[in-house]
């Protein structure tokens, strides 16, 4: 009144008022060594006042894609001969995760040529991944040679369906504070996509000191009957919904194809594999790998 402003009822000193320090202390933890660097961390980081950071080198990786009848895409082909989706498939997931391959290479079915590239391959990379040639085959080179350049056979073949005929080996330099592992998937897409999200993104997470490393299994329901392998752990591509109560539910798909390409053809948020070694009752509760299908970037480590 009078050309005042009269307050209705007390305001209490000091009410919407940001005092200096009261969201992060002096000596406060932001994040800890094996941190992925998201946007919201280097957000936090950059108000904190920070202008630099020191983090774990991106792994330098090279991609060997194995097999005679292999073509480029869009190629024409002859009787005999595929296009290469292996070579693609992993340089697609590579990029999403912030790790690009410095090179991609096809191989023939050549000893002595499958030598010379993993050799020229392991001077500089840390992580050598190939698709193909790993298994038993009258030309399958790849883990022969590999022993042959030096690198120590952790081991060869798991126990899982698919991709059982699994290679890793590691070797380097330690004197020279130099270390390379390789990573040897099966040819087949599936395998090679299941290889990708499981065990080359393990290995990717332990190169770069991530906490925890994958994969991160979580609990769901089986809507279904699933087939058993009392050998194997089975990995079976599932799509995941939720039940009203928020149970995760995962259900098979109907395809019984060996490639990738079913993943992509349903429309859908998240994609899992579950392990159907245990039993295969509708109801049953099984571990699940849930991944989603664009493969969200990644960060740099802390």
């Amino acid at each position: 009144m009078n050309g005042r402003d009269t307050a209705e009822r007390a305001r209490r000193p000091g009410r919407n008022i940001r005092r200096r320090g009261e969201e992060l202390r002096a000596g406060s933890r932001i994040a800890d060594a094996g941190a992925r660097v998201t946007p919201g961390l280097l957000a936090s980081l950059v108000s904190a006042g920070l202008g630099e950071l020191r983090v774990r080198a991106r792994p330098r990786i090279r991609v060997l894609v194995s097999g005679d009848e292999l073509r480029a895409a869009g190629a024409s082909l002859e009787p005999g001969q595929i296009h290469d989706s292996n070579g693609p498939l992993v340089t697609s997931v590579l990029e999403r995760w912030a790790c690009p391959p410095l090179s991609v290479e096809r191989l023939p079915d050549r000893e002595e040529l499958v030598r010379a590239a993993l050799e020229t391959a392991l001077a500089d990379a840390d992580l050598v991944i190939s698709t193909g040639g790993a298994s038993v085959g009258d030309r399958d080179y790849l883990p022969a040679a590999a022993r042959a350049l030096g690198l120590r056979e952790v081991f060869w073949k798991v126990s899982q369906k698919p991709g059982k005929p699994l290679w890793f080996g590691v070797g380097g330099d330690p004197a020279a504070n130099r270390r390379s592992a390789m990573l040897a998937l099966p040819g087949n897409p599936g395998a090679v996509l299941i290889g990708l999200v499981l065990h080359v993104r393990r290995v990717l997470d332990l190169l770069e000191g991530a906490e925890p490393a994958a994969p991160q299994w979580r609990a769901g329901r089986l809507s279904g009957v699933v087939e058993c392998d009392s050998q194997r752990e089975r990995l079976l591509r599932m799509r995941l919904s939720f039940a009203a109560d928020g149970t995760a539910e995962l259900h098979r798909w109907a395809t019984r194809t060996r490639t990738c390409s079913a993943i992509w053809r349903v429309p859908m948020c998240w994609c899992g594999w579950a392990s159907a070694k245990a039993g295969s009752r509708p109801g049953r509760f099984c571990r699940g790998y849930r991944c989603r299908p664009d493969f969200p970037s990644g960060g740099a480590m802390l």
